[in-house]
């Protein structure tokens, strides 16, 4: 399965946003997940930054696994603080073109 997800992002809270995925990435991967690409779109004046990532998992099971593991629960509230908007796609990887 394939996710890609757009987050607006508190410009004051990069750094907080940032160990939040760095740590996020790591429980990914222990439930067969990977954070394959990021882009970042910042004019660098506005109070928030735009992260999107592409993200794949082997399967729905690992998907809702690290959704809800404790580990991902435990750093919730760097992402709390820094993310104001969340939009989320689900789907499957397309043809190649």
């Amino acid at each position: 399965m394939v996710i890609v997800e757009i987050l607006e992002v508190r410009r004051v809270e990069l750094a907080a946003f940032r160990e939040f995925e760095r740590c996020a990435a790591s429980v990914m991967r222990a439930h067969q997940g990977e954070l394959e690409r990021t882009v970042v779109v910042d004019d660098g004046a506005s109070e928030h930054v735009t992260e999107i990532h592409v993200v794949r998992f082997a399967t729905e099971a690992g998907f809702q696994a690290y959704r809800g593991s404790p580990e991902l629960a435990a750093i919730a509230d760097l992402r709390a603080r820094s993310v104001v908007d969340t939009r989320l796609y689900i789907g499957t990887a397309g043809p190649a073109y």
